[in-house]
């Protein structure tokens, strides 16, 4: 396999283009889904609908983070906070918990989970063990931020 893109976003469907590229969806923690072209690892965006739902907002920093049970597995999520939340701010928290048993957090737009942010919390996800990134059996997570090729 080859990786044809990565980051810290949410790729949808591919679709190969007769050059030799992709189009697909992409939506980032401040982007909704937009549709771009990948030419040679590179997204081009080519859609621009959400734009002037975003112009007034600001939205909440995303950041991934893992955390060790205790049993010693780690465990993948994401924390929103507040837009201009200082650094080390104690802020109220929020678990937001997806459905499962195997869904997963990832680094897409989530409107609910900004929406929570701007109210002034800090918005834990965190991934269950059996989340898509980790397998069904598997007790250790491995974030799923590219793009794979076969």
């Amino acid at each position: 396999m080859t990786k044809i893109a990565d980051g810290e976003r949410s790729f949808g469907a591919l679709t190969p283009t007769p050059d030799g590229d992709w189009l697909t969806t992409i939506s980032d923690p401040q982007q909704p889904t937009e549709i771009y072209a990948l030419e040679k690892g590179t997204a081009r965006r080519l859609t621009h609908h959400m734009d002037d739902f975003l112009a007034p907002l600001t939205l909440a920093s995303v950041k991934g983070f893992t955390s060790k049970s205790s049993d010693g597995t780690l465990v993948s999520g994401l924390l929103f906070r507040p837009a201009g939340a200082a650094e080390g701010q104690k802020l109220p928290l929020i678990l937001f918990i997806h459905g499962g048993p195997v869904g997963q957090d990832e680094y897409g737009f989530d409107l609910s989970r900004q929406m929570l942010a701007a109210g002034g919390y800090a918005v834990a996800a965190v991934n269950y063990r059996a989340a898509m990134d980790a397998g069904w059996n598997s007790q250790r997570p491995s974030p799923a931020t590219g793009v794979i090729k076969k």
